[in-house]
């Protein structure tokens, strides 16, 4: 991401459900992409913290990707945190394991 290097980056940080699923997804969904839509241009990161959340279900995986397609028309990197088995287990399934910056608790 360029920024100026006089400029800090803001992050943004969201607490997913602890089901991604209908209709609590939805919700979430809608809060990331406000959240995405107000970031600084070249200078802005959304977290989501997935810490508490064990499952999903395909409303769930689309509103990631969703909130990915957005986030690189912004050009803004999202941040997976706290993904842990079995949440990460269906990132993979999903194939959508790599297509975010992750990182643990």
């Amino acid at each position: 991401m360029a920024s100026d290097p006089g400029q800090s980056v803001v992050e943004q940080v969201l607490a997913a459900p602890a089901l991604l699923v209908r209709p609590a997804c939805v919700d979430f969904r809608r809060a990331a992409l406000a959240l995405l839509d107000g970031l600084p241009p070249g200078r802005g990161r959304l977290v989501l913290d997935f810490s508490a959340t064990t499952d999903a279900d395909s409303v769930g995986m689309a509103a990631l990707i969703a909130i990915r397609r957005r986030a690189r028309e912004r050009g803004h990197p999202v941040r997976l945190r706290g993904v842990e088995p079995p949440f990460g287990e269906l990132l993979r399934m999903a194939r959508l394991d790599g297509q975010f910056e992750t990182e643990r608790g």
